[in-house]
């Protein structure tokens, strides 16, 4: 491999080093599963494209993982993954964990091998342990279910409030607590 097409490899390496970062993290974020599998994804193809790039191999800018992946199955050594880039390809979001996690201990080590680079020439990438995340947050969601109880707010003379008062007192607070409120008052 020459050096200006080792350097466009290692371009694109990177930019796939980033987005797996930005899945990892993501992945453990509650709602944001689809951003995290949309990145593990990007992060696959980034890394194919290197493969196409290193093994001198036309790829389109418009194809997607799949065609990519056809397009450079030809590689020696390229095999050995394909069953994790389909897995990555067809995940649902209630994946997103493991499929961060496959695309970091999985794909990219033999992604570096095939290429001949190094992990010390990229940022060093955590990759959580799942099972003490997910304990981790189980306790996090018991304890903030016990504190979330909602309190009904009580009058001068000790009585429960209307849900009437309850409502338009809300009402108040939000509009002097709101965003816009603060926004226009600067």
């Amino acid at each position: 491999m020459n050096i200006e097409v080792r350097a466009k490899v290692f371009d694109l390496l990177e930019e796939a080093h980033q987005d797996l970062k930005d899945a990892l993290e993501l992945a453990l974020r509650r709602g944001a599963e689809e951003m995290a599998l949309w990145h593990a994804n990007q992060a696959v193809e980034k890394m194919l494209r290197a493969v196409a790039s290193g093994f001198e191999r036309k790829v389109s800018v418009m194809w997607g993982v799949e065609k990519v992946m056809d397009a450079i199955k030809d590689v020696e050594g390229i095999g050995e993954i394909e069953g994790e880039v389909k897995m990555v390809v067809g995940a649902k979001k209630e994946e997103a964990r493991r499929v961060a996690g496959v695309v970091a201990t999985t794909i990219r080590p033999k992604i570096l091998k095939l290429l001949e680079f190094e992990e010390s020439e990229f940022e060093e990438i955590v990759v959580l342990s799942l099972g003490r995340e997910e304990r981790q947050q189980k306790e996090e969601v018991e304890i903030t279910g016990a504190e979330a109880t909602a309190q009904t707010p009580i009058d001068d003379q000790k009585k429960e409030a209307s849900p009437k008062k309850v409502k338009k007192d809300r009402r108040e607070e939000e509009r002097r607590t709101s965003y816009v409120a603060k926004y226009l008052m600067c």
